[in-house]
């Protein structure tokens, strides 16, 4: 399922509420996203070279993409049993261009021809860390500061086909 519907639905309402959130704690300065993406690589390719090739070409393309629209920072590691994306962004953006990088990101990500294992990252504050996000294919989950500072608020953004439930606690 892309990420990419049409705001007025469930998960479109949770992206663009998080995305306030973060505006409303940047405070029009400048915001640096941290994000770590974990794939697996499918069964069987370890033993074809060309297939590992093909899938890391791919790669490549995604972030020339990503780097050439966000001027993001990146490394990338490739190993025997999974491949490790690491990818940062530094930017003066307000919170909903922040979301809307994480948003590119995960419809990116949707494309390659393995599955996402794990993904988590930090938005930075100057050097505060004002929100932290992890998750995987299905879901995402944002913690961040309430207006009063006193407390945290967690929201879990689902979107999986079967399930399109957004919770915050």
């Amino acid at each position: 399922m892309s990420l990419y519907k049409d705001d007025s639905d469930t998960v479109g309402r949770e992206w663009l509420k998080i995305a306030k959130e973060i505006e409303r704690i940047s405070e029009n300065n400048y915001l640096e996203v941290l994000v770590n993406l974990v794939f697996n690589l499918p069964e069987g390719t370890l033993e074809v070279e060309s297939s590992v090739m093909s899938m890391y070409n791919v790669i490549e393309e995604i972030l020339s993409r990503l780097k050439s629209r966000y001027l993001v920072n990146y490394e990338e590691h490739l190993s025997e049993d999974l491949t490790s994306l690491f990818i940062s962004l530094s930017t003066r953006r307000l919170g909903s261009e922040v979301i809307k990088f994480l948003r590119d990101v995960i419809n990116e990500v949707e494309r390659l021809p393995i599955k996402l294992r794990f993904i988590n990252g930090e938005v930075y504050l100057d050097d505060d860390l004002v929100v932290i996000f992890f998750g995987d294919n299905y879901r995402l989950t944002f913690i961040y500061p309430n207006p009063d500072g006193k407390r945290l608020s967690v929201q879990e953004i689902i979107f999986s086909p079967d399930s399109i439930t957004p919770r915050t606690f």
